[in-house]
């Protein structure tokens, strides 16, 4: 019985691993409003997560932060992908926090042309401008 729950339990370990995808590149971004990038060679259609992950923020009043990606292929765009992995919720004042797990984030798929670089650009919503970030990281990884 007890070999059966080890059984199962390495199998539930290695299916929840397998739904975060496989990380294939950080990109280290800092503070929030600065840019990052990463070379890589990415098939056309290859399904994608990105995770933010920060050291801290501070916020007042709600808000959120933005991803803004932009796929390359031999210098040129070949796609986009923005999205929105923090929401704050407004009420009782503001809030600050800390956290070291990646916490929030995006799927997408590689656009039709592959792409060899991915640059990113993380900042807060035009209507939050009282959030703040440190230690800002995307891991992008591969489902």
């Amino acid at each position: 019985m007890r070999r059966r729950r080890t059984v199962l339990l390495a199998a539930t370990i290695a299916l929840f691993a397998l739904a975060c995808g496989k990380s294939i590149a950080r990109i280290p971004i800092g503070p929030l409003g600065e840019s990052g990038e990463t070379e890589l060679d990415l098939p056309a259609g290859t399904k994608l997560l990105f995770a933010l992950h920060e050291e801290g923020y501070s916020y007042e009043s709600g808000g959120g932060v933005v991803i803004d990606a932009k796929f390359l292929k031999n210098g040129k765009k070949v796609g986009t992908f923005t999205c929105t992995p923090f929401l704050f919720k407004s009420g009782g004042g503001g809030g600050c926090g800390s956290t070291t797990a990646y916490n929030s984030e995006c799927e997408t798929t590689v656009p039709k042309q592959g792409a060899d670089t991915i640059r990113v650009h993380v900042h807060s919503m035009a209507d939050s401008p009282t959030v703040q970030m440190k230690g800002i990281e995307v891991d992008v990884r591969q489902l």
